[in-house]
């Protein structure tokens, strides 16, 4: 029997977002739910489960832990894919910046999400969804709960990034699975509308959260990080996803 939507990393950032949009969904929230990068009990889970609609934002977005364990990086950005292939009607993939366009990457997390990308398209209908996103988790979260406490914080000047707020990201995989959006399926880019540095994005967020500026400080990676993406398929307000994060943390102090 085929169910609506199953979405994997339910307990994400991403994942909780297009939760909101889809309460009934079922959800994989994380290895307490099932371990995605084991296949074995995956294909045991699996079993007379199906679905019109697989959104698969699981993913280990640590590239040291990815360096760390190879193996399971490349079972749960690629090997899991065509088990999600063999139990749906279709497969939205998250993906990431494709820095293996524009340079050579030995990366594992780069090169595995690479990879799951090519075996989400070897099925016609299936949309690889790239993107790069920011909301209450990771660097906003570490950014603001710092300079809420008046800690210095550090910012990288050449780290350069165009994100797109969760909550926007989801009103766009929303139209993807009522295919609105790319109707055949194949790559779609969706990010925000302003470039800046990982630094000038925390300076954004102090300067509209009303925090102190004074503790953020510069620093530099040792070689200079491009993860932009231009032209995107969509571009989204990046004003208007700071406003979305500035609200979520005013909802927070109440």
């Amino acid at each position: 029997m085929s169910k609506n939507i199953l979405i994997t990393g339910a307990a994400g950032m991403l994942g909780k977002a297009i939760s909101k949009k889809y309460p009934l969904a079922d959800k994989l929230h994380g290895r307490s739910d099932l371990d995605l990068a084991n296949k074995h009990l995956v294909q045991e889970w699996f079993k007379d489960r199906n679905y019109s609609t697989i959104i698969h934002c699981a993913a280990n977005t640590s590239r040291l832990s990815c360096e760390d364990h190879p193996k399971k990086a490349f079972e749960l950005h690629s090997g899991i894919v065509p088990i999600l292939n063999e139990h749906s009607s279709r497969l939205i993939y998250i993906s990431t910046v494709p820095i293996w366009i524009r340079e050579k990457c030995s990366d594992v997390y780069f090169i595995s999400k690479k990879e799951g990308e090519n075996n989400a398209l070897l099925r016609e209908g299936n949309i690889v969804l790239r993107t790069n996103i920011f909301g209450p988790a990771n660097l906003s979260h570490w950014a603001i709960t710092n300079l809420t406490k008046n800690m210095d914080i550090q910012g990288y000047v050449n780290s350069y990034f165009n994100p797109v707020h969760v909550a926007q990201l989801s009103e766009e995989i929303v139209k993807i699975v009522n295919k609105e959006t790319k109707p055949e399926g194949g790559i779609y880019s969706v990010f925000g509308n302003r470039l800046l540095s990982k630094y000038d994005f925390i300076l954004k967020i102090a300067e509209k959260l009303s925090l102190e500026k004074t503790p953020i400080k510069e620093c530099r990676l040792p070689e200079d990080q491009d993860l932009t993406l231009f032209p995107a398929d969509q571009l989204l307000c990046f004003n208007e996803g700071m406003e979305i994060l500035k609200n979520e943390y005013n909802n927070r102090r109440l």
